[in-house]
């Protein structure tokens, strides 16, 4: 393979986005009365309506269910989720936002969007272009190997 892919810088962006991404968001849920976990578990529903249970939450963002459950917990004290029985396997449950939350939800999103401006903020439209195809192409090849090699996927429907 061309030697243009730097594993290396990769895994920096990788390491230190995710650790600004982590204090960009939990600043913000401190300032919404909420933990980091109570605001990235409330995020993964709000972003993903395709995803209703705990254990999606934990392969996905790749935390534990501990993590999670204790999120869910706290969520639901303060009206922020609701959990009903899945009508297809009554063993589970399904997760909702509640109405409740959107106003705290709306403010982690902008958090979000500052994190996107932070980090992409000195790109020209025309980078942000290619870096949004070559993003596109780079997705379908993974996912497409992780398909091949490990198992299901969750594709993400735009």
């Amino acid at each position: 393979m061309d030697s243009a892919f730097d594993t290396r810088k990769f895994v920096r962006i990788q390491s230190y986005g995710c650790e600004l991404y982590s204090k960009t968001i939990e600043d913000e849920a401190i300032a919404c009365g909420l933990t980091k976990p109570e605001a990235d578990v409330l995020l993964f529903f709000s972003n993903n309506p395709e995803f209703q249970s705990a254990v999606d939450v934990a392969r996905y963002r790749g935390v534990s269910k501990a993590y999670v459950s204790k999120a869910l917990v706290r969520l639901a004290d303060k009206g922020y989720i609701t959990a009903r029985v899945d009508e297809n396997d009554r063993r589970f449950q399904k997760i909702f936002v509640t109405d409740k939350a959107q106003g705290v939800v709306e403010r982690l999103k902008q958090a979000q969007a500052r994190f996107s401006e932070l980090i992409l903020g000195n790109l020209s439209q025309e980078d942000l272009e290619t870096m949004a195809s070559l993003l596109q192409k780079l997705y379908e090849c993974v996912i497409k190997v992780y398909g091949e090699n490990i198992g299901k996927v969750c594709d993400i429907k735009d």
